[in-house]
């Protein structure tokens, strides 16, 4: 254990053998009086600890996901604002759109961006109502 450090810059496999070295430490001293996990207890916390892993997992890819839309939806919305704003001082070249024509693109971007973040909102972050409810596959009974 001499010699190994955790630093701030974010060094986590350095982290985790360290944490992997005091544990296997702990478990080996005869002075705590903690008996060694047998295969069963230890195959069993290991899928635990790949459970947990898999969850982390999800909730970064989750995020990312979310902030991706966020962006997207930003670049959509400022691109339609240009383009009002274009409307509306008749620029390049008196540049003009029919009433209903414009009226329509602003009712389609705001469906749009309430449609894709309810979605976001109902499948990035499901509720347990939510799963629940979902169909589970049915043993085939031949």
């Amino acid at each position: 254990m001499e010699g190994e450090h955790f630093t701030q810059s974010g060094d986590r496999e350095g982290f985790e053998n360290l944490l992997q070295s005091v544990r296997d430490k702990l478990l080996q001293s005869p002075s705590l009086g903690i008996k060694p996990l047998d295969a069963t207890e230890q195959a069993e916390l290991r899928k635990k600890e790949i459970e947990n892993e898999a969850l982390a997992q999800n909730i970064e890819l989750k995020g990312e996901a979310f902030n991706r839309l966020f962006l997207f939806l930003a670049i959509e919305t400022g691109l339609v604002f240009i383009y009002g704003f274009l409307q509306a001082i008749n620029w390049p070249h008196g540049f003009k759109l029919e009433e209903w024509s414009f009226k329509l693109l602003i009712a389609a971007t705001i469906t749009q961006i309430t449609y894709m973040l309810q979605l976001a909102v109902k499948h990035l972050f499901p509720t347990k109502d939510a799963k629940d409810t979902q169909p589970q596959p049915t043993p085939n009974n031949e």
